[in-house]
Formats: C-alpha cells, structure tokens, sequence
C-alpha cells in the first residue's frame, strides 16, 4: 500500500480511531496503529490534529514553531559540562 493510501484510508476512519484513542494508553494505540511510528508518521497525527481542531492551524506548523522556540531555548539555557 502506498503512502497516499494510507493517508486516504486514515481520513476515512478517523471517527472510528479517535474513540480507540480517548479508550486506550499509547502503548496500545502504537500497537494498534503502527503507522504512527513509522518516519511519515507525523502526518497521520497531523490529520487527527486536524480532525479534533479544524479551526486551528495545522499540527504541523504549530510544532515546527514551537520545537525552533524549545530548541533557542534549550541552546542558551543548557551549557556542556
């Protein structure tokens, strides 16, 4: 199966993995969906971000804002021993 469909088929059950998800710890949840942890995982939790806060931007750019923030952060405040 292709990427796309992945994707394709993950918008089209989303209802039905977002109850799973409310129900069950991660590690069941990776269990279930190995998906998640694969490298073009993010994007499947970019579309349930996306499904849960439609009037919000997407996951995506809210991370990669805020990970560049973390990641200032972190390099002035942590100094190697």
């Amino acid at each position: 199966m292709t990427w796309p469909e992945i994707e394709e088929i993950w918008r089209k059950t989303i209802n039905y993995k977002l109850q799973f998800i409310k129900k069950y710890n991660t590690a069941e949840i990776f269990n279930k969906w190995q998906h998640y942890t694969k490298p073009m995982g993010y994007k499947l939790i970019d579309i349930d971000f996306h499904k849960i806060y439609s009037r919000y931007s997407c996951f995506i750019t809210k991370f990669e804002e805020a990970s560049s923030k973390l990641i200032k952060i972190l390099d002035e405040r942590i100094k190697d021993c």
